[in-house]
C-alpha cells in the first residue's frame, strides 16, 4: 500500500527573536554581494559533514548538512521555496530552518513551523520511494539570509549520497568532508573540476582518517537549450566504501569493479530458477516454426514490446531486484529490470544465450572504468549473443526494431552478468545516420501568384519512425490526425494539411509513410510579372542554429540522423526559370549538407540532404555547425 503522509513539526504561526547582527555575517553578506551582483539568491554554506563509524559490528553512517541561503533582492521569492529529499535508504532528522530578516540592519529570526513530508511525483514514474520535505523560508526581505540543517542517516553502506559544489544559485563556500576509521577504506572521484575550484585534503587523526573537499565562489550555470544533463559539466563527487575492518574481519562493500559485479549479480541470483508451464508454452507458441535462432528471438522480442507494458517502480529494493518473469508475464506489466527479467528467462527457454545488464541511461556521464559504485547506472536491460551476434534488447522501448538500440542508452558502458558470476563491461553501440533516414518529397503547384498547393510523401525509419509511434499510439484517438498533419505541415504556419493518409505504425521493422495534400497561402510572393518562391519548404527544427550568446555548455541531440528532402516545383503556364541558386556542398566530422537544383522542362527540382554525424557538440564545434546551418 502506497501512503502520502503530512508531516507538521513545531508550533503553528512563526517565532521570532531579534539579534544585533549575532547570527549573521554582514562582511560575508558584503563579499557575496560583490562576488555575484546580478545573483538574486546566493548560497554562503552549503556543507555536508559525513561520518561513518562502528555500531554493534556495522557501520553507522550518517550526515550533518548546513546551509545558509542570502536574499539580497526583492526577486529572491523564487528560492524561498525548499525541499530536503530522502528515500528508502536514508532517514532525515533534527531538520531545523529559520529566516533572518533585516531590519534596518538588525535580524530577526523567523524560525519555520510547517514541513510538509509529500511522495516526490514523476510522471515517468508509476511509484517512486523518493519523499520530499517542503517548506517556505518565512518573512523573506531583500537582505535576508534563510539558515537550514538536518542530519540524514544511510541504512545501506552501498548508498552514498552525491554530493554537488555548486547549484542552480552561486556558491560563496561549500565543504563536503568525510571523517571515518583508518579501517575504513573508500574510493572517491570528483567529476568535473577542470576549472580547479574544488581543492582536497586528507589527514589522519589519531584512528580516523578526515577527507575534505572545499570549493569557494562557485558561480552557477545558467539552463541552455539542447545542454547535457547537470551531472555532465557540475562539479561534484561520488563515494563508495570498499571495504572495513573490525574485531579483525575484513568486509567488502564495493571494493572494485568485481565488487560492484557481485553486489549486482545478488539481485538476480534467486529468481527464475523454476520454469513456468504457461511462460514455457507461451514460447513454444511464439517462435513456432522460426527458422532461425535470430527469428526466435526477434518474434520474443516484439511480443514482449506488444504485450508487457512498462510501468516504472522505484521502492526500495524493489527498485533493484527484478521481479518473477511468471509474475510478469500473469500481470503484462513491469518495469525496466521486469522487462529484463522476462527477456531473459523467455530466451533461455527458447535456448537462447540471454543475460542482463545493468547501464546507466545518458543522464549520467560516468563510465564503469571511473568508479565502480551505486551512481553509476540507473537502468537494466537484455543482451543476447545470437548467430554470432551481440543484440541490446531494451523491453522499455516499445517500438524498437531488433538490431536497434533505445535512443537513450547509445554509447553507455553496460555491465553485463555472465552466467560464471562474472562481469563484462560492453559498450552500447551509436546508431550510424543512414539508419534514421527522413525522405521527404513535395510537389508544388501554383493555384494563383499567392496561394501553392500538392502533395507531401514521407518515408521515416529509426528514431523518426519511433519517435511517431510514441506520439501516434499515446494519443487520444480523435487527436491522431491532427498531430501527424502538423508534423506534415511545410512552409509557414498558414499550412492546410487538406487530407492526411498513413501506414507503418503497425510492426516494428516497417517503415512509416505519411502522405498528405496542402494548400499553403501567401508563401510565394508576386511582383509585376515575376513570382517569388522559396524552394526550402520542409521543416526541420533539429537542424536549426545554436544561439551562441553567453553559452556555456555543450550542445547535445537525441541520435544521429539523415534528412532527405526532394522539391518538385511545377512552373505555371507560360513562366520560364528566370534565376536559381547555385549547388552547394559543405562537410565537417560532426555534420553534411548539400543542395542541388535540376531543370527538367517545366520542372525545377530541388534535392537536398543534411546529416548530423554526433551525440554532443562543444563549444569550438558548434561555431563550426553554425557556420553549415
Amino acid at each position: 500500500m502506497v501512503k502520502r503522509c503530512f508531516l507538521f513539526v513545531g508550533l503553528l504561526g512563526l517565532m521570532g527573536c531579534l539579534y544585533a547582527g549575532g547570527p549573521v555575517d554582514k562582511k560575508q553578506l558584503d563579499e557575496a554581494r560583490a562576488a555575484f551582483p546580478d545573483a538574486d539568491a546566493i548560497f554562503l554554506q552549503k556543507n555536508m559533514d559525513l561520518t561513518i563509524d562502528y555500531d554493534k559490528g556495522d557501520l553507522k553512517i550518517s550526515a550533518a548538512v548546513d546551509e545558509q541561503v542570502y536574499f539580497p533582492t526583492d526577486q529572491s521569492d523564487f528560492y524561498r521555496k525548499y525541499e530536503v529529499y530522502h528515500s528508502y535508504f536514508s532517514d532525515i532528522n533534527d531538520l531545523q530552518a529559520s529566516t533572518y530578516v533585516n531590519n534596518n540592519g538588525k535580524y530577526k529570526e523567523l524560525k519555520v513551523s510547517d514541513f510538509s513530508t509529500a511522495d516526490n511525483v514523476d510522471a515517468n514514474i508509476f511509484y517512486d520511494d523518493l519523499k520530499e520535505i517542503n517548506f517556505i523560508f518565512p518573512g523573506v526581505t531583500p537582505g535576508s539570509v534563510g539558515k537550514l540543517s538536518y542530519n540524514e542517516v544511510m541504512k545501506d553502506p552501498h548508498f552514498i549520497p552525491a554530493f554537488y559544489f555548486i547549484s542552480y544559485m552561486p556558491v560563496m563556500n561549500s565543504t563536503y568532508t568525510i571523517t571515518c576509521p583508518n579501517s575504513v577504506k573508500i574510493n572517491y572521484r570528483l567529476f568535473n573540476n577542470d576549472s580547479n575550484w574544488v581543492s582536497f585534503s586528507k589527514e589522519e587523526k589519531g584512528k580516523n582518517t578526515i577527507y575534505r573537499w572545499t570549493a569557494k565562489n562557485v558561480r552557477n550555470y545558467k539552463s541552455e537549450d539542447g545542454a547535457p544533463g547537470f551531472a555532465y559539466y557540475a562539479p561534484h563527487l561520488l563515494v563508495a566504501i570498499n571495504e572495513y575492518t573490525i574485531n579483525g574481519e575484513t568486509k567488502k562493500v564495493i571494493p572494485d569493479l568485481d565488487g560492484l559485479c557481485q553486489w549486482n549479480q545478488s539481485f538476480v541470483k534467486n529468481i527464475n530458477h523454476d520454469i513456468d508451464p504457461q511462460l514455457a508454452d507461451s514460447v513454444k507458441s511464439i517462435t513456432a516454426g522460426a527458422a532461425t535462432d535470430e527469428e526466435k528471438m526477434r518474434r520474443i522480442y516484439y511480443w514482449v514490446q506488444d504485450n508487457i507494458n512498462y510501468v516504472a517502480f522505484e521502492d526500495g529494493l524493489n527498485g533493484l531486484v527484478p521481479r518473477e518473469a511468471k509474475d510478469v508475464f500473469k500481470k503484462r506489466y513491469g518495469d525496466c529490470k521486469d522487462m529484463a527479467s522476462i527477456l531473459v528467462k523467455m530466451l533461455r527457454i527458447a535456448g537462447l544465450k540471454a543475460y542482463y545488464a545493468c547501464i546507466g541511461t545518458r543522464s549520467l556521464p560516468y563510465k564503469y572504468s571511473e568508479l565502480a559504485c551505486s551512481h553509476i547506472d540507473n537502468h537494466m536491460i537484455c543482451i543476447a549473443d545470437v548467430g554470432g551476434k551481440r543484440y541490446v534488447l531494451d523491453g522499455t522501448g516499445k517500438f524498437t526494431p531488433l538490431g536497434f538500440v533505445t535512443e537513450f542508452i547509445q554509447g553507455k558502458e553496460a555491465l553485463i552478468m555472465k552466467d560464471d558470476g562474472n562481469c563484462e563491461v560492453y559498450t552500447i553501440p551509436v546508431m550510424p545516420q543512414d539508419k534514421t533516414v527522413e525522405s521527404e518529397t513535395i510537389t508544388v503547384n501554383f493555384a494563383d501568384n499567392k496561394l501553392i498547393q500538392g502533395e507531401i510523401d514521407d518515408h521515416l525509419t529509426g528514431y523518426y519512425k519511433i519517435n511517431q509511434s510514441y506520439k501516434y499510439v499515446y494519443s487520444q484517438p480523435d487527436k491522431r490526425e491532427e498531430k501527424l498533419k502538423s508534423y506534415l505541415s511545410i512552409g509557414n504556419n498558414k499550412c492546410k494539411i487538406t487530407k492526411i493518409d498513413y501506414q507503418g505504425f503497425g510492426g516494428q521493422d516497417s517503415v512509416l509513410n505519411l502522405k498528405g495534400k496542402y494548400e499553403l497561402a501567401e508563401y510565394s510572393k508576386s511582383v509585376g510579372n515575376k513570382i517569388y518562391l522559396n524552394p526550402n519548404l520542409d521543416k526541420a527544427e533539429i537542424f536549426d542554429n545554436v544561439d551562441m550568446t553567453d553559452r556555456k555548455l555543450p550542445f547535445e541531440i537525441e541520435y544521429k540522423c539523415l534528412k532527405k528532402s526532394t522539391t518538385i516545383i511545377n512552373l505555371p503556364e507560360g513562366y520560364s526559370l528566370d534565376y536559381k541558386p547555385e549547388d552547394v556542398t559543405y562537410k565537417t566530422d560532426n555534420a553534411s549538407f548539400s543542395v542541388s537544383y535540376k531543370v527538367d522542362g517545366n520542372q525545377v527540382i530541388q534535392t537536398k540532404e543534411i546529416s548530423t554525424n554526433f551525440l554532443t557538440l562543444q563549444l569550438k564545434e558548434l561555431e563550426e555547425w553554425n557556420k553549415m546551418i
